[in-house]
């Protein structure tokens, strides 16, 4: 046995395995848990000496020249996965892939491939090695209303019960609506929830999941939806379904697509909304209305949309909830309070 991982690092074997002698190396990682610099104890006590040093392109490849392994055969260097030297080959294995930097691809499809439409099937890290990861593929699940990391790909089945998955990064929208679809201003709750932290959401808000009228808009249907990062009026902001058609609660008579040719209004049950986001609320009142007019009717903060909270104060808020969504590319999942059920 020539050596024993550890979450810290490795125990090296630098005798035999019949006689072996252990020696530690520890290893100090960056923010995407990539291996920086490997330390290993010496003689004298408290003292650490320098064994590897590793600096990296944004997605992978060794700075040659900044780089220093004479005293370490550590090959456990991006993203903590191991680099396969043998043969050449220069790529990294991610269990379910193997990554080549010097390509910026895998050799392999992508096993979350068919939720990704927009995407290539061989990128990785949704093409943001420097804020995303990518360690295995698996993904989130909400197992009776707690949003929880599983490593499992796919559907996960506990005691014959299946939940479906959200997978790897999602946005959880949590409603507070009423039987009637009211909802009262901010009480909606927003979690954000990333591969790169596997211990629960990386940012939380209140907010709303009801347009300011919802006799005259649509409202969101439960479900989940593919959803992006993209801009909205300046700020940051998710998109759902790319725009596209989603479906409604009760139907959405502002919509033109949802009447017939004779003009007469299709069933509700059919109706859809477009261009769809979650986006900032009304900065500057408790409402998602706002004061201005324009051709004699009130501007809506929202007419459709999942705003972040709204009132005095509430865009640096929003802002702060919105950057950790920076590149994001994932799911949108909307689900009801459990007392709401």
């Amino acid at each position: 046995m020539k050596y024993i991982l550890t979450p810290e690092g490795r125990i090296l074997n630098k005798g035999t395995d019949t006689s072996p002698i252990w020696d530690w190396e520890y290893y100090l990682k960056d923010h995407l848990g990539n291996v920086r610099v490997v330390i290993a104890p010496t003689e004298e006590a408290g003292y650490s000496a320098v064994q590897q040093e590793t600096h990296y392109y944004p997605y992978g490849m060794r700075m040659s020249q900044l780089s220093n392994s004479a005293n370490s055969t550590n090959d456990w260097l991006f993203s903590n996965k191991q680099l396969e030297s043998n043969f050449d080959l220069g790529w990294y294995d991610f269990e379910w892939r193997n990554y080549m930097p010097d390509l910026i691809r895998t050799n392999t499809v992508d096993p979350h491939a068919e939720n990704f439409y927009s995407w290539s099937t061989y990128s990785m890290f949704g093409d943001n090695p420097v804020i995303n990861i990518d360690p295995t593929g698996m993904d989130w699940y909400d197992i009776n209303g707690k949003i929880t990391w599983h490593d499992q790909e796919g559907d996960l089945t506990i005691d014959d019960q299946t939940y479906q998955s959200l997978g790897k990064n999602v946005l959880v929208g949590t409603h507070n609506r009423d039987e009637d679809g009211n909802e009262e201003i901010n009480s909606a709750t927003f979690s954000l929830y990333l591969e790169s932290n596997k211990d629960g959401a990386s940012a939380t808000i209140n907010g709303n999941t009801v347009p300011a009228d919802i006799e005259k808009y649509g409202t969101l249907a439960e479900g989940l939806y593919n959803a992006e990062y993209s801009t909205y009026k300046g700020d940051g902001a998710i998109l759902i379904e790319g725009g596209g058609d989603v479906p409604t609660v009760s139907g959405n008579p502002n919509n033109p697509d949802n009447y017939n040719a004779d003009g007469s209004l299709k069933p509700t049950s059919g109706h859809v909304m477009d261009e769809v986001l979650f986006h900032k609320g009304n900065w500057a009142r408790e409402s998602l209305s706002t004061n201005m007019f324009r051709n004699g009717k009130r501007v809506q903060i929202s007419e459709g949309c999942q705003t972040g909270g709204c009132g005095p104060r509430s865009l640096p808020k929003y802002r702060e909830f919105i950057k950790n969504a920076v590149g994001f590319k994932g799911k949108y999942y909307l689900k009801a309070k459990p007392n709401k059920k």
